[in-house]
């Protein structure tokens, strides 16, 4: 929490690796296959733990308002239609929303777990009892839900009141209940019950929607629900930066609904990025070591052709992707253990 604490305050995160670990893991980009994701993402945790919003963030969250770029992602429910649930064990962690999965990913590799996700939307409003479905319906194996990251969202009294600390001191408990969820995944899998462990969420939170400026709308005679983040009413309001769904009115931005008391730690409920987006993420033992090998060091370039890597991996896995200098390029599976990457626009030269 001093940490957490100093970094609010001004101090320099240079040595941030050393003394909060996990806290500088948190804050590495986590490269989304839509780039933009992954700057709204690197962004909105640099806000959250600096504790200030920036000006052209903030104008950012207002455009997705308007645009809702949300919905190009699949629904949460058509990506776990397509979840193999034999000797699969499902551990859903409500309030985990994707801002953690550069988190996850490098405890992932700390424990030796192997790590596939996918980017899934919740439903609107981002409240649990819209968001239930996939763990209500799940025909495999489940543990009960782990609501841990989401009290400390809802129970101010725990010390993690905005208007006792204006910094996210909550952040250190928030990592912690993340490690051991994905510890209890590993001790599951090494039992050997379960092939793989999917570790999913209901919605995701916002912190800056707590400590962004007092903005309310007035939503007549709708009553105002989740600290202002959704109202629900026979007359609903309309707005550029509302979402209308299924009887409910929902704020896509860090604005909220009169007639409910603001939060003072995480909120959720409406519909900007953090709280909409959702991981879906497959766990499996990391086992042997994987092994790449090019099939050719050296690639034709010419102005016609773009050059093309053939990578070999063994042990065979999917959701391959090829990072050269800070363009990643997705990899095309073209046969048992062997991947194409097209990379267009390289020239030549030597690469790693």
């Amino acid at each position: 929490q001093a940490v957490i604490v100093s970094l609010g305050e001004g101090a320099k995160a240079d040595r941030l690796k050393i003394s909060f670990p996990d806290l500088y893991a948190y804050l590495q980009d986590y490269r989304f296959a839509d780039e933009s994701l992954t700057a709204y993402f690197a962004k909105y945790k640099q806000c959250k733990v600096y504790n200030r919003i920036d000006g052209a963030f903030s104008e950012l969250v207002g455009i997705n308002a308007k645009e809702r770029p949300y919905n190009a992602v699949p629904s949460r429910t058509s990506v776990f239609s397509r979840i193999d649930a034999n000797k699969t064990l499902l551990i859903f962690l409500d309030a985990m929303g994707v801002e953690f999965l550069g988190y996850i990913k490098e405890v992932c590799s700390e424990l030796k777990l192997r790590f596939r996700p996918t980017v899934a939307r919740a439903n609107l409003p981002t409240i649990t009892s819209e968001n239930s479905e996939f763990f209500n319906e799940w025909q495999g194996k489940k543990e009960s839900a782990i609501k841990k990251l989401d009290d400390l969202k809802h129970h101010p009294e725990r010390g993690y009141d905005f208007h006792n600390s204006r910094y996210p001191i909550h952040m250190a408990e928030e990592l912690e209940v993340i490690r051991e969820a994905l510890e209890r995944a590993k001790t599951k899998l090494s039992t050997g019950d379960y092939r793989k462990v999917i570790l999913a969420s209901d919605h995701g939170a916002s912190r800056l929607a707590v400590i962004s400026p007092d903005v309310k709308i007035d939503c007549g005679s709708c009553e105002s629900k989740s600290s202002g983040r959704f109202c629900q009413g026979d007359t609903l309001p309309s707005a550029a930066n509302i979402a209308i769904e299924g009887g409910y009115a929902v704020i896509a931005d860090y604005s909220r609904f009169s007639g409910s008391r603001a939060s003072s730690v995480e909120v959720h409920g409406g519909a900007t990025l953090e709280e909409v987006l959702v991981p879906i993420i497959e766990l499996t033992l990391a086992g042997s070591n994987i092994e790449v090998t090019l099939e050719k060091d050296v690639i034709a370039v010419d102005h016609k052709n773009s050059p093309e890597l053939i990578l070999i991996i063994t042990p065979d896995c999917d959701g391959v992707s090829v990072r050269i200098g800070s363009v990643d390029y997705p990899a095309e599976k073209i046969g048992k253990s062997r991947f194409k990457v097209v990379m267009p626009g390289l020239k030549k030269g030597k690469y790693t």
